[in-house]
């Protein structure tokens, strides 16, 4: 049964406050970041959360909760990327929306940022962890599963 709570913080396993991002990726973001709205955007929330939570800065959820939901068009997009809201795009490599129309503008017009430049072997599961987890499968985990994905600069 669904439940909401303080007690989830304490929880292991399926709460967003217990994913580890990568702390390379919020590195490059931030030291990158020339007064865009968002940190970057992504396929799904699952993927955004954690770093939200992190950063206590906007991450854009393009899909919803698990990537599938058309929740942005091309057009949307070119638009907010020329309004000066966002700049780079984080894509997992095992996300269920990479069929979308979007997703396609992104890895046919976007400039694929090379991994070495950003993600980071280590990644942090939260602000009072003294002592960082490894990311051993390699770029930003969240919550979305292998861990591996690419960053897109958007123009």
């Amino acid at each position: 049964m669904p439940e909401a709570g303080p007690q989830l913080k304490q929880s292991s396993g399926g709460g967003f406050a217990d994913a580890s991002v990568d702390s390379g990726l919020i590195s490059y973001l931030q030291k990158n970041n020339t007064g865009e709205t968002y940190l970057f955007g992504t396929t799904d929330a699952t993927t955004a959360g954690p770093y939200i939570i992190k950063t206590k800065e906007a991450v854009m959820a393009l899909g919803g909760f698990n990537g599938t939901d058309p929740t942005l068009t091309v057009k949307q997009l070119k638009q907010m990327i020329k309004s000066g809201e966002i700049k780079y795009f984080y894509l997992p490599s095992n996300s269920k929306a990479s069929d979308s129309d979007v997703v396609k503008w992104i890895q046919e017009n976007g400039t694929e940022i090379d991994q070495s430049e950003w993600s980071s072997s280590t990644s942090t599961d939260d602000d009072t962890t003294s002592s960082a987890s490894q990311n051993t499968n390699g770029g930003a985990p969240g919550m979305n599963g292998s861990g591996e994905g690419t960053l897109y600069q958007l123009k």
